[in-house]
């Protein structure tokens, strides 16, 4: 038996409403594309992200709506409840279940930027996450940490530096670019980190893993154009 789940009268019309301004900026074209590179969604309307983010600055940011809009398994829906869920009510559990659903790397990265990297705890789960043996799960976990890493401490910045030799041999494209975003923005933060994340992709040099060789040059071709190193 389905759980039921109550909405509110104002949330349902909400909820109609921002279903038809998405159809209504229905591009077919795109969403054709989008499902012929393998981007799999129950149902895509193509909206480009720039008219989602658009769109979320005029509906209420509001815990009710947030998660029916995740609930429809919609591409446009889902990503619109990454921008509008109330960070401070967005608790663990919640988090967890959102991470599980995710099944594309533009909504790996976007839930990630747009939400999980915003959370206070978000260094504890993401150390978790990386560890999972699901690889939309680590890579939201490597992504999560890339958008929060000033609020890091430096105890889990060890620790996901750690955990990136292990987790870049998955050899899986999400896991690869959330590991390169993760090294950049570490190396971002300071001389000092600089060289750790250099002197840390110094064993990718010479590998002929494709993953690792993809790893070593985004990472050192944008920090040396950033650091003149």
């Amino acid at each position: 038996m389905s759980k039921y789940i109550y909405i509110s009268a104002e949330t349902e019309r909400q909820l109609k409403q921002i279903r038809r301004s998405i159809y209504l900026k229905m591009n077919g074209v795109t969403a054709d594309r989008m499902v012929s590179d393998g981007v799999a969604y129950a149902k895509n309307y193509g909206v480009s992200l720039p008219e989602l983010k658009q769109m979320a600055g005029k509906i209420p940011h509001d815990k009710g709506l947030a998660e029916a809009l995740w609930r429809d398994k919609v591409r446009e829906t889902m990503l619109l409840a990454t921008f509008v869920y109330p960070v401070e009510e967005f608790d663990e559990d919640r988090a967890a279940a959102w991470v599980a659903d995710v099944m594309t790397l533009e909504l790996a990265e976007n839930l990630s930027k747009n939400l999980l990297g915003k959370l206070s705890y978000i260094g504890s789960v993401a150390e978790a996450w990386v560890n999972s043996e699901n690889y939309w799960v680590c890579a939201v976990g490597f992504f999560s940490a890339a958008f929060a890493v000033e609020q890091l401490t430096q105890e889990q910045k060890k620790a996901l530096l750690l955990k990136v030799k292990q987790c870049i041999k998955v050899n899986e494209v999400p896991v690869c670019r959330s590991i390169a975003l993760f090294l950049r923005k570490l190396g971002g933060q300071s001389q000092e980190d600089v060289r750790t994340v250099m002197s840390f992709l110094n064993d990718f040099a010479m590998s002929q893993a494709r993953a690792e060789r993809y790893v070593y040059e985004e990472v050192k071709t944008d920090l040396e154009y950033r650091f003149d190193i």
